[in-house]
């Protein structure tokens, strides 16, 4: 009897041994469903740490545009009129650049559960280096307007 008991354990502890191991293997799909919702979570955080600075782009166009204003009646500005009007359409083009990244991030969105993860990993590194641009024109158009607000000593956003 304890012949039996020692040929089913050294049988059964295989088995059992083989099959715990092939439950803690990586499944392939497990690990690109999670490669993937962690790119879509660093997306988000991207996006999440620049919406903040719309604010800020908002700010800078009113007082960019207040010192518009005050230089109008003031002979030989145009030149100084013109380089902040320029600031103003960088900063409207990144205002632009974040609103329509949210738009079609939002319609695709829609589709990433109906994607298959090939298809969706393409689309998820297209909004990565999407997010990232938007990030960096924004960046690009505060930092100039700050510089171009220091020079009529006007408070900045930073």
């Amino acid at each position: 009897m304890t012949k039996f008991l020692l040929i089913i354990a050294a049988i059964s502890i295989p088995i059992y041994a083989n099959i715990a191991c092939s439950q803690h293997k990586p499944n392939s799909q497990h690990t690109k469903k999670t490669k993937l919702d962690t790119l879509q979570q660093q997306i988000m955080a991207l996006h999440d740490n620049i919406m903040p600075q719309m604010s800020t782009i908002v700010n800078l166009r009113s007082q960019t545009n207040t010192i518009i204003d005050s230089l109008k009646p003031l002979k030989n500005q145009n030149q100084a009129i013109d380089s902040l009007q320029n600031n103003i359409q960088a900063l409207n083009q990144a205002d632009t650049q974040m609103m329509e990244w949210m738009y079609q991030y939002n319609e695709k969105s829609k589709k990433f559960d109906e994607t298959d993860s090939t298809q969706l990993q393409k689309m998820l590194d297209y909004q990565l280096n999407a997010i990232i641009y938007v990030k960096n024109t924004m960046k690009e158009s505060i930092d100039l307007s700050n510089k171009h607000l220091q020079k009529y000593n006007t408070k900045t956003n930073k």
